[in-house]
């Protein structure tokens, strides 16, 4: 996950947090971590990817109709 560096999404809720991280598993390599202290806007919970795969994780936000509010990546 780490060779091409990684992304962060941080979510203003903990249900949608793990929605998606469900959604994700098994077609992406994901990890479920605290949210850094740094990012102020969170719910405690982000999930950690590879970058190689946000392509693939905005075309699955955008399929679960994600409240893009709700999200940062």
């Amino acid at each position: 996950m780490t060779k091409g560096g990684f992304i962060l999404i941080a979510f203003d809720s903990t249900h949608l947090a793990i929605k998606v991280e469900r959604m994700l598993k098994g077609a992406v390599d994901v990890e479920m971590i605290p949210t850094p202290r740094s990012i102020t806007a969170s719910c405690g919970l982000s999930i950690k990817a590879g970058r190689e795969d946000l392509e693939h994780i905005k075309k699955t936000l955008n399929d679960m109709d994600v409240d893009r509010k709700m999200i940062r990546i």
